[in-house]
């Protein structure tokens, strides 16, 4: 059962075929050291989202990456790496 497309769903079906409302489900924290890139955000979320998905996956990072700042980290990691 869907409340709409935008909102969370009323309940989930568990591996042996149970009805868990959403407010039930565990919550499990992932949480990124040094960054996490947006598809990988989205990913965790679509994961999230699936039916048989046991889990409320909250995500915590100490940054967010992206195209530019990935080049710059990598960047300045091989300079440093030649300076010596």
């Amino acid at each position: 059962q869907r409340t709409s497309k935008h909102h969370a769903k009323a309940v989930s079906d568990t591996e042996n075929g149970t009805k868990v409302e959403i407010k039930d489900r565990k919550k499990m924290v992932v949480f990124f050291t040094g960054g996490v890139t947006y598809a990988e955000i989205s990913a965790l979320r679509f994961l999230s989202k699936q039916d048989d998905c046991p889990f409320e996956i909250i995500i915590a990072t100490t940054k967010l990456i992206n195209g530019c700042s990935l080049l710059k980290s990598v960047a300045h990691t091989l300079d440093n790496t030649f300076e010596r």
